[in-house]
């Protein structure tokens, strides 16, 4: 709330909150209309970083924790200094996840919060 916040927006869709979770027929209608909520957002954030819902994003002064250092295993496997911005979404957590590809595919612009950076 405070990333919307801060950059002047006043209102924030969180799919896990706003869809109604336990009636699979809201469920059902509100995940088919997911392509007009990220098509008509002013953006989607993105926690490309964050192994779980918990998480939450990295980075917002005086809000979030800071940062992480590249874990060793992580950056070993990947130079991250020389990952370009596709290479760091397509090795992240979030590629995984089955809901990234809409997301991608029908938001407008969207604000990559990855382990160590924002893209």
């Amino acid at each position: 709330m405070e990333c919307v916040s801060l950059i002047g927006k006043r209102y924030l869709w969180v799919d896990r909150f706003c869809i109604v979770q336990h009636d699979h027929a809201s469920k059902q209608v509100q995940i088919h209309d997911m392509a007009f909520v990220y098509g008509n957002a002013y953006f989607t954030i993105v926690a490309a970083g964050a192994s779980n819902a918990r998480e939450g994003l990295r980075g917002i002064e005086g809000v979030s924790e800071g940062f992480l250092s590249p874990d060793p295993v992580y950056h070993n496997r990947y130079n991250i200094e020389e990952l370009d911005h596709d290479q760091l979404i397509s090795s992240s957590p979030w590629n995984g996840r089955g809901w990234s590809l809409q997301e991608l595919v029908f938001s407008q612009r969207c604000l990559f919060f990855h382990k160590s950076n924002v893209t």
